[in-house]
């Protein structure tokens, strides 16, 4: 086996191992969301609709963005923190495309903003640097 198929086979372990991760992620913010927001979410959405989606579309943002994720030193700290941000909205709208009517889409940017604005946003904070860390060890045993 040379080098690149090498890389290529551990890449997709990382992605899928990510994916995971990130679905998780996913799932808890998602709870976490209906329990702080229940009426305001389950008035337009069921709660297990709403929990299945987030964890569907965040496994999805942690595949395409999950390599990004557990880099060293404080650029990778940097990077990690981006691509995570970047993987919640991008889980988010694709969330919302499934499981909303388009003329809700809007709700999505609603939700998001009430998340980041209230005490749940440690949660992300917390979700975020255990998917940092986690993401290192794994990049150091796939590499």
């Amino acid at each position: 086996m040379d080098g690149i198929e090498l890389m290529r086979k551990q890449n997709w372990k990382l992605r899928g191992a990510m994916a995971a991760g990130v679905g998780a992620a996913g799932g808890l913010v998602s709870v976490g969301s209906l329990i702080g927001f229940g009426n305001m979410v389950t008035r337009h959405l069921e709660a297990p609709v709403f929990v299945v989606a987030a964890v569907f579309s965040a496994g999805l943002a942690g595949f395409l963005l999950g390599p990004l994720m557990g880099r060293e030193g404080w650029r990778g700290v940097v990077v990690s923190f981006v691509a995570f941000l970047m993987a919640t909205v991008l889980a988010a709208y694709l969330a919302g495309f499934m499981a909303l009517p388009l003329y809700n889409l809007g709700l999505v940017t609603l939700w998001l903003t009430l998340h980041f604005l209230t005490p749940f946003a440690l949660l992300w904070i917390a979700l975020c640097a255990g998917l940092h860390w986690s993401a290192g060890r794994l990049r150091r045993r796939f590499t």
